[in-house]
């Protein structure tokens, strides 16, 4: 079961209502979805479909995290980590909103 300390520990806060996600992402995978977190790399690992090439990767990776926190794509920015697997995607939400969301996906997915 995952604690809500352990996700904390990897968010990096901006303002209020923003807030960065620092992202480890495994792209040409056979799932989609989020794997883990990554104690030693801080971040959240992400499992992607589409492969690195063409910027393909990225842009699964905004569609994905939009669609887990039911925000619009444009609200979802990679602010660095464009060519790399370490990623930070900025969020327009709050900590709390994300904490919570994601608790409670990793709890029901059984991810650690």
């Amino acid at each position: 079961m995952i604690k809500i300390e352990d996700l904390a520990s990897i968010l990096q806060y901006s303002k209020e209502n923003i807030t960065d996600i620092p992202i480890f992402v495994q792209p040409d995978s056979t799932i989609l979805g989020i794997t883990g977190i990554d104690i030693w790399r801080t971040s959240l690992k992400i499992s992607l479909v589409s492969s690195p090439t063409g910027g393909k990767a990225n842009f699964e990776l905004q569609k994905y995290v939009s669609s887990i926190f039911d925000i619009p794509m444009e609200e979802v920015l990679l602010i660095s980590g464009h060519k790399s697997r370490k990623k930070i995607i900025r969020v327009n939400l709050s900590s709390k909103i994300i904490l919570s969301k994601l608790e409670e996906i990793m709890n029901n997915n059984g991810s650690n």
